[in-house]
């Protein structure tokens, strides 16, 4: 499923997660980035697409944490904004993998 998603969705204002050379992946989210991850979220939604930000707010940003005085990289927060996972589950038919993958495309 990860591989079809790699080589197939073709647009580039996804970014698509890397895999490292000689390296091996379990694939239980399919993370994707999006500068307009919101739209790309509501485009998806309004096709029938789910999708989740598994990390919406950076962990400095968050409650529990203010008064740790954590460093703030600015790549934590970019992320945060920009991250959203596709649909990816066991046994998910191919028709539905190229359904998404068709969509994403037209966006």
């Amino acid at each position: 499923m990860a591989n079809e998603y790699l080589s197939r969705i073709k647009n580039n204002k996804i970014v698509l997660p890397i895999v490292g050379e000689n390296r091996n992946h379990t694939w239980h989210i399919f993370a994707v980035l999006c500068e307009t991850r919101d739209e790309l979220q509501t485009y998806l939604s309004d096709h029938g697409i789910h999708t989740v930000c598994h990390y919406p707010i950076a962990i400095y940003d968050q409650m529990a944490y203010s008064e740790d005085n954590l460093l703030k990289p600015p790549l934590a927060r970019k992320l945060a904004k920009t991250q959203l996972s596709l649909p990816m589950y066991y046994g998910m038919p191919k028709k539905a993998i190229d359904y998404v993958i068709d969509t994403i495309n037209k966006y």
